[in-house]
């Protein structure tokens, strides 16, 4: 079989992630939301919007009883929006994980480990003998600071402001990947927060509203790389080379650099 890395589209890779993926045969980012169930008991999960899968016969006993808990699922729910999040941690956690460390992982709300703690959470299935990790906030961050001056320094006697940039210029240095979760982005009306009364909608990830707020924050904070014009280009692409066009496409700038 193959070992395989997923990512999303709005995962903006820094660095090659190779030195993440040396340890561990499931492996993947850490999260504080969902699902729920799992979050209290292990303290935080994987995010399935960075995660990787070593081949061997043992993960992918896992992965088919992921595809079984989500087909089961919508049959009972058909309007639920299929996650890959929701199965694959519930599905790791019914083989028993032990943890190599006896302590739960640190809630969202510990600064230290969002931002500075380099340490990697892993434990290991009992039933089906893989090893499951757990990586460190900091390498792949998903809680990112929202920059109110976007990509400009910003002035020198705001120092809340200060503090932020201080902190997006250390995970710029710092990370492997991005996947910075963006503000404004559910599909609710104002003041409306998601699951209340007139924005519970269950699809949130390709939602038009989502999309719009992904690009607003990638174009503000410097992690926007296509050049204007990207949209037409696709239409008529100069090559039918994709990864050609796409270098065809790219505006120039540097992670954290804004347009001037």
């Amino acid at each position: 079989g193959f070992n395989v890395l997923f990512a999303d589209l709005d995962a903006i890779f820094l660095k090659s992630p190779a030195p993440l993926l040396s340890d561990g045969d499931i492996i993947g980012e850490r999260i504080w939301g969902r699902p729920a169930m799992v979050v209290k008991k292990w303290g935080a999960a994987i995010c399935t919007g960075f995660y990787f899968m070593r081949s061997t016969p043992q993960t992918i006993t896992i992965f088919r009883k992921t595809h079984f808990m989500i087909a089961s699922k919508r049959k009972k729910q058909p309007k639920w929006q299929a996650s890959d999040q929701w199965a694959i941690n519930h599905a790791v956690d019914d083989e028993v994980v032990q943890w190599e460390s006896p302590n739960k992982m640190l809630p969202i709300n510990d600064y230290h480990t969002k931002y500075y703690d380099y340490s990697r959470y892993a434990g290991h299935t009992t039933l089906t003998k893989t090893k499951f990790v757990v990586l460190p906030h900091v390498l792949v961050a998903r809680s990112c600071p929202i920059l109110k001056f976007g990509s400009t320094t910003p002035p020198g006697d705001n120092k809340i402001e200060l503090k932020k940039w201080k902190l997006w210029q250390h995970l710029l240095n710092t990370s492997y990947v991005l996947h910075c979760f963006p503000p404004n982005a559910m599909p609710c009306p104002p003041g409306v927060k998601h699951g209340e009364k007139g924005c519970d909608l269950s699809v949130i990830m390709g939602h038009a509203s989502h999309i719009h707020g992904e690009v607003a924050f990638d174009q503000r904070q410097g992690l926007w790389f296509m050049r204007d014009g990207w949209e037409d280009a696709l239409k008529s692409p100069s090559s039918r080379d994709f990864l050609a066009w796409l270098a065809s496409q790219y505006n120039g700038l540097r992670p954290g650099q804004g347009r001037a």
